[in-house]
């Protein structure tokens, strides 16, 4: 049975007032402020006001006794569907509103909120309702989606400007260690040439005066005392050659022309060799250097880099080592690293010079027990040369105990392919 019927049934069969009353009721309807609209099960349309015909885009005449479903967007109808399934089995409380998009007539879909409420009109030719009022959020829905696309383009330029940040802040610390570099190579550089003025001037001047002492005073020489003059000259220049020597290397270190190149070898004869070419220096102090590293011990490094910072090691032993004393070799595998030591009973370091030994210019180079002069560069070589290892180099040492150099590099060097 029709809308109108029921309403002429209802109007036959009661007082005006009652009337009057059902007339309110629906001018009230008609006129909401929000879109209403009452439909069945089946989903047939019974009521709109003019609130749904304006969303609708659709005359109220023409929307009654439609399917609600034909203004529905076609993916979306099965969701109308499962909706009114749901509430004609269960008739719940309270139904929370839900999203649809409506297709008004003539127009693209709008994106509505929609509140159902079942009624039950508890009548025998009246089944049970839906009304629903029917909101058009495609406004908020877009503005919605503005605001997420703009909190979105936000977050990618707070994140940009993190990471820009993060970079200027590496950047800033890279600058900040290359100032502090090229302020510790401009120290090192003056005190370069300070190291340079001092103890080259020193044995070219020893080298001047002996040669000059020995061109006048030929003649008046005896064997002996010419062979003496002899022997000081080679004593002088093996000293420059040393000097000049540490020189070359400290510098080709110093602006990274020192090739790292690293291979395995055995250590033990490699040692050896070392001693037997130090043999000669040692034997006039009478010093006995022991090597007892392990025979078949091998490692992987820069053989000449390591080489030279035992040789070094070495002359620095014998050099403060008095007659008769013992150096001794050793060497070690200790969890990831190799561990190599130079052990002497000489005359040991002071604790407040410790600190300076491996510093350029610190000048704490001093005679040795047969008055052997030093370069000062020796021990600055050997922390540059194991730095390039990735190492460590430290000593002990207590004043007339004698002295033990360490160092260390990583059991694991890559060699270079």
């Amino acid at each position: 049975m029709d809308e109108e019927r029921i309403i002429s049934i209802a109007i036959n069969n009661s007082s005006s007032h009652f009337n009057n009353d059902l007339v309110d009721y629906f001018n009230i309807f008609n006129n909401l402020p929000v879109a209403v609209i009452e439909f069945d099960f089946n989903g047939v349309i019974h009521k709109a006001n003019k609130k749904a015909s304006h969303i609708l885009n659709t005359p109220q005449e023409n929307i009654l006794q439609n399917d609600f479903g034909s203004f529905i967007y076609k993916k979306d109808q099965p969701l109308l569907l499962e909706l009114i399934t749901e509430l004609k089995n269960t008739f719940p409380d309270a139904i929370e509103p839900f999203e649809i998009r409506i297709v008004p007539t003539n127009l693209e879909f709008i994106i509505t909120s929609i509140t159902p409420i079942i009624i039950n009109l508890d009548s025998d030719f009246v089944e049970g309702r839906i009304i629903a009022t029917i909101e058009d959020i495609s406004c908020q829905k877009q503005d919605q989606a503005e605001f997420e696309r703009y909190f979105e383009e936000l977050q990618i330029t707070r994140d940009d400007l993190e990471e820009r940040t993060h970079e200027l802040a590496l950047l800033n610390e890279k600058m900040y260690q290359s100032e502090m570099q090229l302020e510790e190579m401009n120290r090192n550089k003056d005190k370069f040439f300070s190291l340079i003025s001092h103890d080259l001037r020193s044995p070219f001047n020893s080298l001047l005066g002996l040669t000059k002492l020995i061109y006048e005073d030929f003649d008046d020489f005896s064997r002996d005392e010419i062979k003496e003059s002899i022997y000081n000259l080679q004593q002088v220049s093996e000293g420059m050659f040393c000097l000049i020597e540490d020189l070359l290397n400290w510098s080709r270190v110093q602006f990274n022309n020192a090739k790292f190149d690293p291979a395995e070898f055995n250590l033990f004869i490699e040692i050896t060799k070392l001693i037997s070419s130090l043999r000669s220096v040692a034997k006039d102090k009478n010093i006995t250097i022991v090597n007892v590293i392990p025979k078949e011990l091998y490692i992987t490094a820069d053989i000449n880099m390591i080489t030279s910072v035992i040789r070094n090691l070495l002359n620095n032993s014998i050099k403060f080592t008095p007659k008769y004393g013992l150096i001794k070799i050793s060497a070690k595998k200790e969890n990831d690293s190799m561990q190599i030591s130079v052990e002497d009973n000489g005359v040991g370091i002071k604790s407040d010079r410790i600190k300076n030994l491996f510093k350029i210019g610190s000048k704490i180079s001093t005679p040795g027990t047969e008055g052997e002069a030093g370069t000062g560069l020796g021990l600055v070589l050997c922390k540059e040369f194991i730095k390039q290892h990735g190492g460590e180099i430290w000593v002990e040492s207590e004043k007339d105990h004698g002295s033990k150099f360490t160092f260390t590099i990583p059991a694991n060097i890559q060699i270079n392919k």
